[in-house]
């Protein structure tokens, strides 16, 4: 039986695998991925280099992994959700 186009698990796995594809074969998703981890390591040195009683400056370190940290997990998302998805159909 053909894959119906308006299944959700079907979407799912195609939005995955878009994802990625982005991030494998695409300049902009290899960049976006690579910068990610960049600065979640540089957060990451911030905090533990930043004098703990600077608050400001341990919440902007703070924000600083956290959008980075997103980032990469709603991209980490996309790509398990489709993979499951996938899973799904394949045993239909």
């Amino acid at each position: 039986m053909p894959l119906d186009a308006n299944d959700p698990h079907v979407q799912d796995a195609v939005f995955g695998r878009q994802v990625e594809l982005f991030l494998e074969q695409h300049d902009v998703g290899r960049y976006l991925a690579e910068r990610a981890t960049k600065d979640i390591e540089l957060a990451m040195k911030e905090l533990r280099d930043v004098d703990p009683t600077d608050a400001k400056a341990v919440m902007k370190a703070q924000f600083r992994l956290k959008v980075a940290e997103s980032v990469v997990g709603w991209l980490a998302d996309a790509i398990n959700k489709g993979q499951i998805a996938q899973e799904l159909v394949e045993g239909e």
